[in-house]
């Protein structure tokens, strides 16, 4: 009876113990996966592994070597523990199987330290990646090769093909992360290529991810980057303005590789672009970086040989010291009794479970207050919008009156007073144009109530309606308006299209009624996919001041139009020469 309950107590000890253990290794897993590592070291020092079961056992050495490639980089001491992990792992095991192969992959050192082919690793990882269905799995094996074919330049069209490959794979997950840096990859392998539009059609697309997240490594490799591919375009500026960007970076941390090619890139773009004086200005520091890093080098060599040295004769000394301890040691575990054992186990467990409880809340307490602030936001956003489109309906009511309806009926006036200064001479055809145009307005006026107005610009595009706006204004003799126009060969969106006709029409209706003039000439150039507008007159000429505080609908409302569509404004104009309105928008 005695023998039996000594049994049982043993078999309720191995159980309890082997809980415990599993549970903190969870909780070490559940950690990494966070990407915190240095936090971990004390909690693997608590784990019998012995107690354990083979999976648990493999697992434990494979977050081990985890622990340490991410805190110290000593990838001889992580790659034995991988080994090791690679022994443990179950057949049936594949997602585990499938990581601890993918960190012997990139841990390889040498032929010697390793007895398994990279070569094999790869294709067991790629059958895994094939029965699990995985895209995150066949994602990171494309990526093993992509180092050799990018080295190569005759191989570089494959890595390419792999790296779209791996994009498609990264969208599929829904790693923007991941999506990010192959995009990052492929415009490196198109600069390669010397295919500079679509190096930098990629290094574009990364620029605002990477600028968002405020990743200053990316950052600085980004701009350099685009600053040598601006450059061998011979668009200096431009190439000079990134340089400057990744300078700013970089000057954070003294010398370091970075700021010493940025200077060398700078007094290499100054020097094409003929500023010789910033040139010598960059190259100067450059050189002195070079000693510098140079020094620097040289005194980190020295310093490693002698901490080789003095670490050898400490670890004599500790070889020595940890002998006598570890007899020790033994000695005080064998007269440790079973009551202290169970004691401490249980005290763990407690504090284990208390640990995971208060986590626990805190997490439910976040979720709860993160719920609460989207709700908020939510409402938030969806009284903003409801409020913005009853103002923006309120404007464009407004604006089309203004600017449609108010043109034509400044024209009108325009006949009526030349009727009635002429009125021996009014002929037939003078009343029939003004009735013309009193039935156009009234149509106008009809459009616009049943929300069907899309003006000229519908029938007939941007060039014929600005130019039947002239003629109808001509034909008052009042103001001669000329159009010119030029490589406005194709159509446009018919949106874009109203919203430069409204603004021509507008500034017309300011001529016509403010400058005075006798001609006006209307200029539209498009160029580099930017449409160019200029509107000049010779009339009396104003003092031209912005009114950012004015609710009217005058030159500053057409200012604010024309930089909602990302635009330029320019008013040029002075008392008895006349005005001349530049405007610049991309098309």
């Amino acid at each position: 009876m005695k023998s039996q309950l000594n049994l049982f107590i043993v078999a309720f000890v191995v159980v309890v113990t082997t809980n415990a253990q599993s549970k903190l290794l969870d909780s070490i897993v559940t950690i990494h996966n966070n990407y915190v590592f240095d936090t971990t070291e004390d909690l693997f020092e608590q784990i019998d592994v012995d107690q354990l079961n083979r999976y648990d056992q493999s697992v434990f050495y494979y977050e081990k070597a985890r622990c340490i490639i991410n805190t110290t980089g000593d990838l001889k001491s992580s790659y034995p523990l991988l080994l090791e992990a690679k022994k443990l792992v179950p057949e049936d095991s594949l997602m585990l199987r499938f990581d601890i192969n993918d960190e012997l992959i990139y841990s390889n050192l040498s032929a010697a330290m390793n007895p398994i082919a990279p070569r094999e690793l790869k294709k067991e990882n790629l059958e895994i990646a094939r029965l699990s269905g995985d895209p995150f799995h066949k994602l990171l094996w494309n990526n093993y090769d992509l180092s050799e074919l990018l080295n190569n330049k005759d191989s570089i069209p494959k890595a390419i093909s792999r790296l779209n490959e791996s994009l498609g794979l990264a969208q599929q997950i829904g790693s923007e992360s991941y999506e990010n840096n192959v995009k990052a990859n492929i415009a490196l392998a198109y600069s390669d290529l010397e295919k500079i539009d679509s190096a930098l059609y990629y290094f574009n697309q990364v620029l605002p991810y990477y600028e968002g997240k405020q990743d200053s490594v990316r950052l600085i490799g980004t701009y350099i980057n685009l600053g040598t591919l601006h450059k061998e375009e011979n668009n200096y500026i431009l190439s000079i303005d990134y340089y400057k960007k990744a300078l700013k970076i970089s000057e954070s941390s003294t010398l370091n590789e970075n700021l010493s090619l940025i200077k060398r890139n700078l007094a290499e773009a100054y020097f094409l672009t003929g500023d010789s004086a910033k040139s010598a200005y960059h190259y100067n520091d450059y050189a002195q970086l070079n000693d510098s890093l140079a020094s620097l080098r040289n005194m980190q060599t020295l310093a490693e040989f002698q901490t080789k040295y003095e670490t050898a004769e400490k670890e004599i000394i500790i070889a020595q010291k940890e002998a006598a301890n570890e007899r020790m040691q033994k000695t005080s575990i064998f007269l440790g009794g079973l009551a202290v054992v169970l004691g401490l186990l249980g005290l763990g467990f407690y504090y284990s479970q208390k640990k995971k409880r208060i986590i626990a809340e805190q997490a439910e307490s976040i979720e709860k207050q993160r719920a609460d602030t989207l709700l908020k936001n939510q409402q938030l956003i969806s009284i903003d919008a409801m409020i913005s489109g009853q103002e923006q309906e309120r404007q464009k009511v407004a604006q089309e009156l203004h600017d449609d309806l108010g043109s034509t009926m400044t024209t009108i006036r325009l006949y009526f007073d030349n009727i009635k200064q002429n009125q021996s001479n009014a002929t037939p055809s003078m009343f029939e144009r003004t009735s013309d145009l009193l039935e156009e307005a009234y149509e106008k006026i009809r459009n616009m109530s049943h929300l069907k107005n899309q003006g000229i610009i519908a029938s007939k595009g941007l060039i014929p309606a600005v130019e039947s706006l002239a003629n109808q204004i001509t034909k008052s003799k009042r103001l001669n308006v000329e159009v010119i126009h030029y490589g406005l060969d194709k159509a446009l969106d018919n949106s874009f299209e109203l919203k430069i006709f409204r603004i021509i029409q507008e500034l017309l209706n300011n001529v016509v009624k403010h400058a005075d003039a006798t001609n006006c000439f209307i200029n539209l150039t498009s160029y580099d996919n930017q449409l160019n507008i200029m509107i000049e007159d010779d009339g009396k000429g104003f003092h031209y001041v912005p009114k950012p505080n004015s609710d009217g609908i005058g030159l500053y409302s057409i200012e604010q139009r024309i930089n909602h569509m990302e635009g330029t404004f320019q008013v040029d104009s002075a008392i008895g020469r006349g005005t001349t309105i530049n405007i610049d928008v991309p098309l």
